[in-house]
């Protein structure tokens, strides 16, 4: 009986080893399994958080949010994040119900705070998207403040644009280089003021109309800088994003982007015209339109009305349409 019981014992150490063989092995193989659907880094020239952007993954639904914890939350000027909720969303009185997953894209990005009409967006309802900047100071600090978006430094122009030097009344800055580069136009002029830390009206020189121009520059002494920016075109922005960055395609490959923020100081028109809009398509459409140049705002509302956006209304500093 002895024998018996030695057996018995000596089988059901067995098993154990087994079981605990098989569970060295298929462990690493889980763990493994498991990194292989992680995001990784994209490579330059963006800035993108992987492990911060993996615990938002979202199966989709519907966010909720109170309207008061979204204007205490609200970043934007004149709180265009609520306004697009309350316009564009469905709502009641006291909640917006938001998409979750939806997507931006926000050109005059600034340093992803600042006036930001999609700061609120990322941060209460998870959106997530593509944030550009031309201008060097504030995109170093873009990159710091918005890790969850895809960030880009770029200047955009139209393809048929004419960006040699423009010379204002006043102005004594040097032409910009006239060689191309790849994707790339001419250079253009980006001009820092001097007494605007925010860069809200640093803008492409050659873009700037003469109202604008004669009211924040009036001279060279608020310069600050003048930077030598390469232009490029919206198209080839988003054609060289990384295969990480969180825009949706429909199935025959038109991107599509649920928000288009565009607040350029003047060069909203060169960047629409900068656009194939065959190759993607808008649900929102902010433009700014604060009146210093409504020769370009007219020409924006034809623009985009003879591309099927319909003209919504104007609310704070921006004409809104809906695709």
């Amino acid at each position: 009986m002895a024998r018996h019981r030695l057996k018995d014992t000596t089988l059901d150490c067995t098993r154990v080893n087994c079981a605990l063989l098989i569970c060295l092995i298929l462990l690493p193989t889980l763990f493994f399994a498991h990194r292989s659907f992680r995001p990784t880094n994209p490579p330059w020239p963006v800035s993108y958080t992987p492990s911060l952007n993996h615990r938002y993954t979202s199966h989709g639904g519907i966010i909720t949010i109170p309207f008061d914890v979204f204007e205490r939350s609200s970043l934007a000027q004149d709180v265009e994040d609520v306004y697009l909720a309350r316009n564009f969303y469905p709502h009641n009185d006291t909640h917006a119900f938001l998409p979750a997953r939806a997507t931006f894209l926000e050109l005059g990005a600034l340093d992803g705070n600042t006036f930001a009409n999609t700061f609120a967006l990322e941060s209460l309802a998870h959106w997530r998207g593509v944030l550009v900047e031309a201008n060097p100071r504030a995109y170093r600090e873009l990159v710091l403040n918005r890790p969850h978006a895809v960030c880009v430094h770029a200047a955009i122009c139209a393809p048929h644009a004419s960006v040699d030097f423009v010379h204002h009344p006043g102005t004594s800055v040097e032409p910009c280089p006239s060689q191309r580069t790849r994707d790339a136009l001419p250079y253009v002029h980006y001009l820092q003021h001097r007494h605007d830390d925010y860069g809200a009206v640093d803008g492409i020189l050659e873009f700037m109309s003469e109202d604008f121009f004669r009211h924040f520059y009036s001279d060279l002494h608020h310069v600050d800088a003048s930077t030598c920016v390469a232009c490029t075109t919206l198209d080839a922005v988003l054609h060289w994003l990384p295969a990480s960055a969180p825009l949706q395609r429909d199935p025959d490959g038109r991107l599509y982007i649920d928000y288009f923020s565009l607040d350029v100081e003047g060069a909203e028109l060169q960047v629409l015209h900068s656009l194939d809009f065959d190759r993607v398509h808008f649900y929102v459409i902010s433009v700014e339109a604060g009146g210093t140049n409504t020769s370009k705002d007219a020409a924006v509302r034809d623009l985009l009305i003879s591309q099927g956006y319909i003209f919504h209304s104007q609310y704070g500093r921006s004409d809104w349409f809906v695709g």
